[in-house]
């Protein structure tokens, strides 16, 4: 393990921030294709799907948490020195999480990962708004190929209505936002702790809405348990590795490697989806996604 710990000293710091992102991408990946493989094979509504999805991830990382007097200490100080990035996090997160719920709920996983893509388009705006940061020529080309690229994979999905598509235009948006956020309020925040709190911070208000208009049921313990460990990979992991990522890589580029995702989301749709359709035009845009992460990769390296 030290050296292992001394290995990871030794990179750049561009490179701990893509190690970190690649591993909350990782971790993302779990949580969405987890809940999709759920709503494919079982039949829960959205509330439920929501507010047991984010109660089980906080049930996962309670034992953790509480186990560690230095953790509980931690979740104390983040609560009493980074109130605004607690506050707006959880504000953001929770619409956020109630659209990502519902489109999973109803759009195929490969979809809603190709749509949340376009947060790499708002954090560029908003890295150059707020932080003038600058892309180089390079980048702008990787881009422009992994978006062909994106275009070859999922040029034979069937059309979604309007409501939807601007959902799935929208909540990308949501995400560039969060990293806005954490640049502003939570430079140097306990990651684990920021995590666990949001989740908590987003359970309360669910469970009190769903619960007055009477929009929640027990679900069996075994859908529980698989719905709970997702997000706990999803929303609790995903989002440790994420947030330390912020402190080594500007926020243009932050929400980049995501473009991952759908391509990850693609080889797996098979195995979720049902009368899921093969195309080869799909795997040759997803070597053209590839090759623009290696492009993007290449000029930090």
């Amino acid at each position: 393990m030290k050296k292992i710990q001394n290995l990871f000293q030794s990179f750049s710091s561009f490179q701990k921030g893509v190690i970190f992102i690649f591993l909350s991408v990782f971790f993302a990946l779990l949580g969405g294709v987890g809940v999709r493989y759920i709503v494919t094979h079982n039949e829960i509504d959205v509330f439920n799907l929501v507010f047991w999805g984010i109660a089980g991830g906080v049930f996962f990382s309670f034992p953790y948490i509480i186990s560690s007097q230095q953790r509980r200490k931690n979740i104390s100080l983040t609560i009493a020195q980074y109130p605004k990035a607690l506050f707006f996090t959880i504000i953001v997160s929770l619409v956020s999480a109630a659209i990502w719920f519902y489109l999973l709920h109803s759009v195929s996983a490969d979809t809603v990962s190709l749509f949340d893509q376009i947060a790499i388009v708002w954090s560029i705006v908003l890295g150059v708004l707020f932080f003038q940061e600058r892309i180089n020529i390079l980048q702008i080309f990787a881009l422009f190929l992994s978006a062909i690229g994106i275009y070859f994979v999922f040029q034979s999905e069937t059309s979604v209505d309007l409501f939807r598509l601007l959902l799935l235009i929208g909540n990308p948006f949501l995400y560039a936002l969060q990293s806005l956020i954490i640049k502003f309020y939570g430079k140097g925040a306990d990651a684990l702790s920021l995590s666990f709190l949001r989740g908590i911070g987003m359970c309360i208000p669910f469970f009190l809405l769903f619960f007055s208009f009477n929009l929640l049921s027990f679900i069996d313990i075994y859908l529980f348990l698989f719905l709970g460990l997702t997000q706990f990979s999803g929303m609790i992991v995903n989002k440790i590795f994420y947030i330390k990522a912020h402190e080594h890589l500007p926020i243009s580029q932050l929400n980049f490697f995501f473009i991952l995702l759908p391509i990850f989301t693609f080889f797996l749709s098979p195995y979720i989806e049902i009368n899921y359709i093969f195309d080869w035009w799909k795997v040759f845009g997803a070597i053209l996604v590839l090759l623009g992460v290696v492009l993007f990769l290449w000029k930090n390296k």
